[in-house]
């Protein structure tokens, strides 16, 4: 993705390649030591995390140290997947999500905070705040914040 060593590794799941592409090229922008991996859906997601876990496959996937999941996705929405890698039986829990979506209902936002959201965003209508919002969100979760050990 860019031409530096990424010290950090984000999970995206969006079901919108236009999208994919605008995360992409944000990052770029900014130059961010950062390793993006991008999955369609809910399913794609979880096969993902499963194939990085203590049952990895060949493929050697990096753990990832924040998630950015959509809502409206097919297969597993956003909220079925919160709901799964929040769960007490879950790995995952330790690793933060934020809801990136285009909703902006209370209900959806009160909904995944309650299933274990730690943020959620509302996707930016221009390319100057997307560089913006993914700038600040690269500061507090990979500057600021102290994550657990191990991811």
């Amino acid at each position: 993705m860019n031409k530096y060593s990424p010290n950090f590794t984000i999970l995206m799941a969006n079901d919108d390649r236009s999208v994919h592409l605008l995360v992409e090229e944000a990052l770029q922008e900014i130059r961010l030591a950062v390793q993006i991996f991008f999955v369609n859906n809910g399913e794609e997601l979880l096969d993902y995390l499963y194939s990085c876990g203590d049952d990895a496959n060949l493929t050697n996937l990096p753990t990832p140290h924040l998630i950015l999941l959509d809502l409206n996705m097919p297969k597993l929405n956003g909220k079925e997947v919160l709901t799964q890698l929040k769960s007490n039986s879950s790995n995952w829990r330790h690793i933060p999500i934020v809801i990136f979506t285009t909703s902006h209902q209370e209900g959806d936002i009160r909904d995944c905070y309650n299933l274990g959201a730690n943020s959620f965003i509302v996707k930016p209508m221009t390319f100057d705040r997307l560089v913006t919002i993914m700038n600040d969100l690269f500061n507090y979760w990979f500057k600021i914040v102290s994550l657990p050990p191990g991811i």
